[in-house]
């Protein structure tokens, strides 16, 4: 498993947080410890991505104790992402690991995109034209995880819920999952009244810097 500062340079690059921790060796109960180990120094506002995609197995005691973790921890700071790619990989199967919202009726995903993440980080001159543009490219990357930065989205207008919902249900389609970070309270309240996939992830925005 990477240390902290083995991170994606890209999301380094671009702001302080989301803390990304890849994991690349199997999930056990032993690989939970170590996430709690590197998790327990980071702030409450910073939120935590923890990458399952490239794990080469998993039992039931790791899966469980992870569950535990995020329990613990709350989905507001730690986000699991990758877990259906990696048994779609591992068993040609999908799984619905800490889904907590209704499934969106999808097309089977025709194709298993590659491990790793994107980040799309939102500009506030953007219209809504062009952050549909930007998550439809950052989608079409083929990455399992595309990460979205709403930090500067100023309104949650209609057109910007279309363009979020039409990006949520492609990456879905896709076999992508899409983590929509710095969601303010209103914010979240707007989206949790449109269809979005389940596998669409809100993560609480953060104090202003």
């Amino acid at each position: 498993m990477p240390a902290p500062h083995d991170e994606p340079s890209l999301i380094v690059r671009q702001r302080e947080d989301p803390l990304v921790v890849t994991v690349d060796e199997p999930l056990t109960s032993r690989c939970v410890q170590q996430l709690r180990s590197i998790i327990s120094g980071v702030p409450r506002q910073r939120p935590v991505i923890i990458d399952m995609t490239t794990i080469n197995g998993f039992d039931s005691a790791g899966t469980s104790d992870l569950q535990v973790l995020q329990d613990e921890l709350g989905p507001e700071h730690l986000v699991v992402v990758g877990l259906r790619q990696a048994a779609a990989r591992l068993f040609g199967l999908a799984t619905m690991f800490a889904d907590s919202q209704d499934p969106i009726r999808e097309t089977t995903p025709r194709v298993r995109p590659t491990p790793g993440l994107v980040l799309v980080e939102t500009k506030p001159d953007w219209s809504s034209r062009m952050l549909q543009s930007a998550l439809h490219a950052a989608v079409a990357k083929d990455i399992a995880i595309v990460v979205v930065d709403l930090g500067g989205v100023a309104t949650m207008s209609i057109d910007v819920l279309d363009a979020i919902t039409s990006a949520s249900r492609a990456a879905a389609t896709l076999g992508e999952e899409l983590v929509l970070l710095n969601v303010s309270r209103d914010a979240a309240a707007l989206l949790g009244r449109v269809p979005l996939a389940a596998t669409t992830y809100l993560v609480a925005g953060t104090a202003q810097r």
